[in-house]
């Protein structure tokens, strides 16, 4: 019973702390460089954070996650890569203790740009994909004070059309579930969309998706209950250039989206959050051959995540506006499967600009074309 009337009494705090910082809203617009917007208890002594940091990260997050994904999706559907690859721990030998390591033949793995082109009946058309990926987000105090994991899956499929075009459909599904002290959110999404990759150049492909989801959330341990809909969509240009092994991956993409959010039990009134980024990266990696079938691409790289746009807005409760720039700092391992699949592993580290949280994540994606 003790532990009953702790838990109900928690509750009603965290319930009245979020929706007296939702109130405090009413007729005090915010514009600044990060979200948190403070309220003051009746004694002036404490402070509750909105919850908009952590719902506006969350819809940033998943257009970060989304087009990083179909960076990796398309290089593996066009099949970009060095056109030799040497084994590995041949480095640094003499001419004649490579050459009889090497020995019967020396071994070859993607074909060069110009053999692939030649060949335009392509030996596959079909790329299948699954990523999966665990995110640990933890926000300062002034920032709502949550912490937890957030679980994602994206998989899909892509058919080209040529070999310069293909076409796809994509899944996804994120569950978040963040606690405080005083409060908590919790997030189960679903959404389905397409999305395009179009090879520009020997170097260069575009690519561009359009996502729809629907995201159901709660707060203050159930009391608070979100129905939201999202529209995401994003397109960028990424750059493939090798020198021997190496690989120089630079690239940019713009991410739009847009939540329509409803409070079900009337507690608080509906609200947009509206978030455009921009996010400009660079990996470089370097392949080695491990067996007959199998090579190994270690690699790293960074990306600078501006938030150039993100806008919460109730007409019952005011405006809050804001920008800022991340850094996010990544590494990992990519496998080639036998010519036909790859597995890639990623580790990641977010947050490092931003004042209200830090992030870490690691990821797999597994790949197969048919």
């Amino acid at each position: 019973m003790n532990i009953l009337c702790r838990r109900i009494a928690i509750a009603g705090f965290g319930l009245w702390a979020a929706v007296s910082a939702a109130q405090a809203q009413v007729g005090n617009d915010h514009d600044g460089d990060d979200c948190r917007v403070f309220v003051d208890d009746s004694e002036g002594e404490g402070r509750f954070a909105t919850d908009v940091c952590s719902t506006a990260y969350l819809s940033r997050q998943s257009s970060i996650r989304v087009a990083g994904v179909l960076q990796q999706v398309l290089r593996n559907s066009f099949g970009f890569g060095p056109a030799t690859v040497e084994p590995a721990g041949l480095s640094g030998l003499i001419a004649d203790d490579a050459a009889r390591r090497l020995s019967p033949s020396t071994i070859f793995i993607t074909p060069t740009a110009a053999d692939a082109a030649a060949a335009e009946a392509l030996t596959t058309r079909l790329n299948v994909w699954a990523d999966g990926r665990v995110l640990y987000t933890d926000y300062v105090r002034e920032a709502g004070d949550l912490d937890g994991p957030t679980v994602s899956l994206l998989a899909g499929f892509d058919y080209k059309l040529t070999s310069k075009l293909t076409l796809g459909l994509l899944l996804s599904t994120d569950n978040s579930q963040f606690e405080s002290a005083i409060n908590d959110l919790n997030s189960r999404s679903i959404g389905a969309g397409p999305y395009m990759g179009l090879v520009l150049s020997d170097n260069l492909v575009l690519s561009a998706s359009l996502i729809g989801s629907r995201i159901n959330s709660d707060q203050a341990f159930g009391l608070l209950d979100f129905d939201t809909s999202r529209v995401q969509a994003s397109t960028g240009i990424n750059g493939y250039w090798y020198k021997d092994t190496w690989r120089f991956n630079p690239g940019v993409t713009l991410s739009l989206s847009k939540d329509w959010e409803e409070e079900q039990n009337g507690f608080i009134g509906d609200r947009t959050i509206e978030l455009g980024l921009l996010t400009p990266s660079l990996q470089i990696g370097n392949t080695l051959q491990l067996s007959d079938t199998v090579t190994m691409e270690p690699w790293a790289g960074y990306a600078f995540d501006w938030t150039f746009h993100n806008r919460t807005h109730s007409p019952e409760l005011g405006t809050i506006t804001y920008s800022n720039i991340d850094l996010r700092l990544m590494g990992g391992l990519n496998f080639g499967l036998g010519g036909n699949a790859q597995l890639a592993i990623t580790g990641e580290a977010g947050g490092l600009f931003l004042g209200e949280l830090d992030s870490y994540s690691i990821e797999a994606n597994l790949a197969v074309q048919f």
